[in-house]
């Protein structure tokens, strides 16, 4: 038979040996915890990268369409105002050689 202090050490063993695992079972869950909130986060961005690209390629979609649509006089503007703007930078470029020979 065991005697009152060897009951008592074992005792005290015992609750050093629970207390020691609930503690390595605190960290446990911390470490899951922190492991989950990780993986919403980089679950969240691309979330958002995929929204993003979603968002664009209807753009996209949006612009083409539109530019499919365009009446022949429409694309005639588009064709004239770019060859304004052709040469309006001839036009710059032809005025700044003229004021490096000044």
């Amino acid at each position: 038979m065991k005697s009152l202090f060897d009951l008592q050490t074992e005792s005290g063993q015992l609750w050093l040996d629970i207390t020691e695992h609930l503690a390595a079972k605190d960290a446990i869950i911390a470490a899951k915890d922190a492991i989950i909130a990780a993986l919403t986060t980089e679950r969240d961005a691309h979330a958002k990268i995929i929204a993003d690209y979603i968002a664009a390629d209807d753009a996209g979609k949006a612009k083409m369409l539109a530019e499919a649509t365009k009446t022949e006089h429409e694309k005639a503007c588009d064709a004239a105002q770019a060859e304004a703007d052709a040469a309006q930078v001839a036009l710059d470029a032809a005025r700044a050689k003229l004021d490096a020979l000044k």
